[in-house]
């Protein structure tokens, strides 16, 4: 009966009026897709697909991390080189995945992953603010 409702939600918003056409042959990033409305646009997605052939391509990302086999973890974070990357307590060493996210490499199981950014200037945008702050104040 739950596979029934999704069909039919399914269907009806097949059915509205909207400009399915420019996701015809489309890449789509679906981020949450393990919670209830990421999952359900990816079976919409697929719907789309298998009846309506748009050869939609779907990557589907969900919050848990739990790798079946060695390989390579996309994350939905843009790429830049101020990331510090833990995985399981480990700093781990991540790199561009299209020229626009992050990808770092997991072994198979449940693993954690942190994340911290630091913008690559920030340190020695930090010091020369507090020298400029005190040749002002001793300037004044």
């Amino acid at each position: 009966m739950k596979d029934d409702i999704l069909i039919q939600d399914i269907e009806r918003v097949c059915s509205i009026h909207l400009p399915w056409n420019e996701l015809k042959n489309k890449r789509v990033l679906i981020t949450g897709a393990t919670g209830f409305i990421g999952s359900f646009i990816v079976h919409l997605l697929m719907y789309r697909n298998s009846h309506f052939k748009e050869n939609i391509k779907v990557y589907a990302l969900g919050r848990n991390i739990n790798a079946a086999k060695d390989g390579t973890l996309l994350l939905t974070v843009p790429y830049d080189e101020g990331w510090s990357i833990k995985v399981d307590g480990k700093e781990t060493e991540y790199f561009p995945i299209g020229k626009a996210l992050t990808g770092l490499q997991v072994e198979a199981g449940t693993h954690t992953v942190k994340m911290k950014f630091t913008p690559p200037g920030l340190p020695l945008g930090l010091i020369l603010t507090v020298i400029c702050a005190v040749l002002y104040v001793l300037a004044g």
